[in-house]
């Protein structure tokens, strides 16, 4: 979500045991977050930010953890970027990640 100043800002929900969404935290993201994300279809490394000048054509992502990958998203004309890869499923944990970001 964007909020009213223009930042990037984020609401995590889960299901409750009644199958009500109940939030578990709210907060602001920086310009461009990495994390490791567990779904029922296995780990995902998953990209999140903004482009708001839309002045990035691609981003490249070098993870840092246990596990060491590479991989490009495209994000030309997006202003926001939601981007994820699945990961290889002997991945323990592949956060942090560096960025570069190019025109």
């Amino acid at each position: 979500m964007e909020s009213a100043g223009g930042e990037l800002t984020y609401a995590h929900y889960e299901e409750d045991w009644l199958g009500r969404l109940i939030i578990r935290s709210i907060g602001r993201m920086p310009e461009l977050t990495y994390a490791d994300i567990q779904t029922d279809n296995g780990l995902h490394g998953v990209l999140t930010g903004m482009n708001a000048s839309k002045s990035a054509n691609e981003i490249h992502v070098r993870t840092l953890g246990a596990t060491t990958l590479d991989f490009s998203f495209s994000v030309k004309d997006e202003k926001y970027i939601i981007k994820y890869e699945k990961l290889p499923v002997d991945t323990i944990s592949s956060a942090p990640a560096e960025t570069e970001s190019y025109a």
